[in-house]
């Protein structure tokens, strides 16, 4: 989950970077990271708590709903051949991609575990 992680962290970054430290929006990646990173402590720190995985899979959610347009417009720009690609484009898919790795990681928790959410059980 931390390659993850660092991948949003990096994708956010480099973005912001590329857009030449003008659009703040760049940095959406990374704040999803950070989020993520944060859900995923508080998780393991509360004796494996079920409404945390619900958390970080409803974040990863939506994170790949938000993306949805970039996936669109790089699945359209492959298929007719073109390969300039902004870097707004090539942000949204990876960060759409990593949500999904996400999503998929947790899902398989919440398999494990069981479905109902239960609160968090906070250790003595």
């Amino acid at each position: 989950m931390l390659f993850i992680v660092g991948g949003l962290v990096v994708t956010g970054v480099a973005g912001y970077e590329l857009s030449g430290r003008v659009s703040w929006t760049a940095l959406i990646p990374a704040g999803f990271g950070i989020l993520i990173l944060a859900l995923e402590r508080a998780h393991q720190r509360w004796s494996q708590s079920r409404l945390l995985l619900w958390g970080l899979a409803f974040l990863s959610v939506l994170g790949i709903a938000s993306t949805q347009r970039g996936w669109r417009a790089f699945a359209t720009r492959m298929i007719e051949g073109r390969f300039d690609v902004p870097a707004v484009t090539i942000s949204q898919t990876l960060m759409g991609a990593l949500c999904l790795a996400v999503l998929a990681i947790v899902a398989g928790r919440i398999r494990r575990q069981g479905l109902e959410p239960t609160p968090p059980r906070r250790s003595p």
